[in-house]
């Protein structure tokens, strides 16, 4: 290759991200026992959230974002040599922006969209019901909860966007934490109960 021609795009982290969350769904991942918020695949996906640089220690907790970002990291990392936890704790880095996921490995949805963010990832949904941006499978979507707004420090809820409706108006996700389970549901862009609040691009910005 001479330095004149283009440099290929890598293949979508997001897509990879979601064929693991459908692995998952599919594998019939749930709390055990039901309703304790851990359990041998939680515990899994708890165990290398990171804070300051420093991992959590989790053992059991709500886990919709660590599954997320279990999905996200363990796609990236694959066919690597190395294990992705020692990246997930020196993020972020100052380097190429698909060379690393643009979101740390979280334990809160807040963190994932202040990861966000700062890599310029985050899609508020007042620019998708504007129509200057989209949801599309491979997202992360961000949901507020119970009153409270991640995009501000509150709870929240995370999902992979699967597919989107032609006109964007519904969308099926995949999340951890729902029901106890992976499940998969169906969303609408105007939900009231836990409002859509925004997406994160894992493709970088603009993607």
């Amino acid at each position: 290759m001479t330095t004149s021609d283009p440099v290929a795009a890598p293949p979508s982290l997001g897509l990879a991200a979601l064929a693991r969350a459908q692995a998952a769904l599919a594998a019939g991942v749930k709390e055990e026992p039901f309703g304790s918020n851990t359990g041998p695949e939680v515990r899994e996906y708890l165990s290398h959230c990171v804070r300051h640089g420093s991992l959590l220690g989790l053992t059991a907790a709500e886990w919709c974002a660590s599954f997320a970002s279990w999905c996200i990291w363990s796609a990236w990392a694959s066919g690597r040599t190395q294990d992705f936890e020692p990246d997930a704790l020196a993020w972020p880095k100052p380097i190429h922006p698909w060379d690393i996921p643009p979101v740390g490995y979280r334990a809160a949805v807040s963190e994932l969209v202040v990861d966000a963010k700062e890599t310029k990832t985050w899609f508020d949904v007042t620019a998708i019901k504007s129509g200057m941006a989209t949801i599309a499978p491979g997202m992360l979507a961000i949901f507020g909860r119970a009153g409270h707004d991640p995009r501000n420090g509150g709870e929240g809820h995370v999902a992979i966007v699967e597919s989107v409706s032609t006109g964007g108006l519904s969308y099926v996700v995949i999340s951890g934490n729902s029901n106890n389970a992976v499940s998969r549901e169906t969303r609408t862009l105007y939900d009231e109960n836990e409002p859509l609040v925004g997406v994160i691009s894992l493709d970088g910005p603009g993607a």
